[in-house]
């Protein structure tokens, strides 16, 4: 790959463009700490058949950002907001499916898998300046906490979490 694109263009300098008028946080990040805008020295890549960076620079791509995503932006930001305390300061444990589903209350509306699975990098983005972690677990929510959190800890906390949960879910069985 070359720093030039076929154009002859500053191929750094045409992603960066459409990366600042995208609001691409995680992109720009990416591509600020390019030294020199250099791709080859970094060993940038993108797709062989070039249509993904063709596409993420397309003039009319980036114009057609509807209102819509305006709105995914507010309310993300209002996700944000409710939830930052709790992971940034208290450093909190919170399993993805509680943003995720405060997020779809917010939408009001039904939403697709396809976009619900996208909050998720949406809220990595948004989140992209402070150390907030997304931490896997394989057949379960991710878990969400500060980066200052150790993955350890974040793994005790939620597991005392799920034991809460499942204490409060018996103890209303045996009500019933």
């Amino acid at each position: 790959m070359s720093s030039i694109d076929d154009k002859g263009e500053n191929l750094y300098n045409r992603v960066l463009d459409a990366a600042r008028r995208r609001e691409d946080q995680v992109m720009l990040n990416r591509l600020l700490g390019v030294v020199n805008g250099d791709l080859v020295a970094v060993e940038a890549r993108y797709h062989r058949d070039k249509s993904c960076v063709t596409n993420y620079t397309n003039e009319r791509n980036i114009a057609a950002l509807s209102p819509a995503d305006n709105n995914t932006n507010i309310i993300i930001q209002q996700v944000i907001h409710e939830f930052k305390k709790a992971i940034i300061e208290d450093k909190q444990v919170i399993p993805f499916t509680k943003l995720r589903h405060r997020y779809i209350e917010l939408e009001g509306s039904t939403m697709t898998k396809g976009f619900a699975r996208n909050i998720k990098r949406l809220l990595q983005t948004a989140w992209a300046e402070v150390e907030v972690a997304f931490i896997p677990q394989p057949g379960r929510s991710d878990l969400v906490c500060s980066g200052t959190v150790s993955v350890g800890d974040a793994i005790k906390k939620a597991y005392l979490l799920n034991q809460t949960l499942a204490d409060v879910e018996e103890d209303n069985l045996e009500d019933l």
